[in-house]
């Protein structure tokens, strides 16, 4: 399934908050050492890191209390940054 970026919470056709572009970009400043959360997270494949994008994004879509569901690009930016941050924690 291919990784398609946008609003989960208004635009059904999506899957995930973050591309995995701009996951990496924003993790990479944090990817030392190799051996946190965020150093494996770096060190899959692309694949591997779109999944833990989408499982991240669905599951913030489906379990979060929203408390509206349209967002401005600077608030789904930073529930992006979340949810390349809960891809990147999710790595055992």
């Amino acid at each position: 399934m291919p990784l398609l970026v946008g609003n989960l919470l208004i635009d059904p056709g999506v899957n995930s908050f973050i591309s995995d572009a701009d996951a990496v970009a924003y993790l990479a400043v944090e990817a030392a050492p190799p051996t946190s959360a965020v150093g494996r997270w770096l060190l899959l494949d692309q694949t591997a890191r779109e999944g833990s994008l989408v499982r991240a994004s669905r599951w913030m879509a489906d379990v979060l209390d929203w408390r509206y569901r349209e967002m401005t690009d600077v608030e789904l930016t930073k529930v992006a940054h979340v949810a390349a941050r809960l891809a990147a924690s999710s790595v055992t």
